[in-house]
């Protein structure tokens, strides 16, 4: 088919969109109705194939995570970016934070390809106190120590109320339940955990 690929077949700027390479024929008439054929070879180059794509996570907020593109054809590319940075000449991007990021492979002819690459994160944040005494009668000076792992931040909460974040101990002065909650994040509250606990405070028995 004459038209295959093209927009048009019968005019003199007809646009090419097909995905592989093509070898057509084009007559030209001159204004004294003769005419000449030509063969015409439209180049298609291929995009670059990934051989392997391997992600290292983000510690959560923090920018350690890597990746590491391998392609199938590495003499046909030039250039690997992120994010529109500074192109280098190999496919190995460390320092990264979690999230969206562009990867774009640049080829020997100048031409470039996008790709969205989405950067995993883990958390290795453990939220965890003690008590003591962990029950009592009233009044009772209950003291707290935090055994929490991986956090630089704390907010900590007694019966729905935000104590300081050195929160170290507090004073029952009636009987009931109190309820002590952590919460324990590093970086951003994205990569929080949480910690509670109940103490029963009973009434004096005098």
């Amino acid at each position: 088919m004459p038209q295959k690929d093209l927009s048009c077949y019968n005019c003199p700027n007809p646009v090419f969109t097909g995905d592989s390479s093509q070898l057509y024929t084009v007559r030209i008439w001159g204004n004294d109705s003769c005419s000449v054929v030509r063969p015409v070879m439209i180049q298609v180059r291929q995009k670059p194939k990934t051989m392997e794509l391997v992600f290292t996570p983000s510690l959560c907020g923090d920018a350690t995570g890597s990746v590491l593109f391998t392609p199938l054809n590495p003499e046909v590319i030039s250039s690997y970016s992120l994010n529109h940075a500074t192109a280098q000449s190999n496919g190995f991007f460390n320092h990264i934070p979690a999230g969206a990021a562009i990867f774009t492979i640049t080829d020997t002819a100048s031409c470039s390809f996008d790709s969205l690459l989405i950067i995993p994160s883990y958390q290795t944040v453990n939220a965890s106190f003690s008590t003591s005494p962990s029950s009592g009668v009233a009044p009772l000076e209950v003291f707290i120590t935090n055994l929490s792992s991986n956090a630089d931040a704390y907010i900590w909460t007694l019966n729905g109320t935000t104590q300081s974040t050195d929160f170290s101990h507090f004073q029952a002065d009636t009987s009931g339940l109190y309820h002590l909650e952590l919460i324990a994040w590093k970086n951003e509250l994205s990569c929080a955990d949480t910690a509670m606990q109940n103490i029963q405070i009973s009434k004096t028995g005098f």
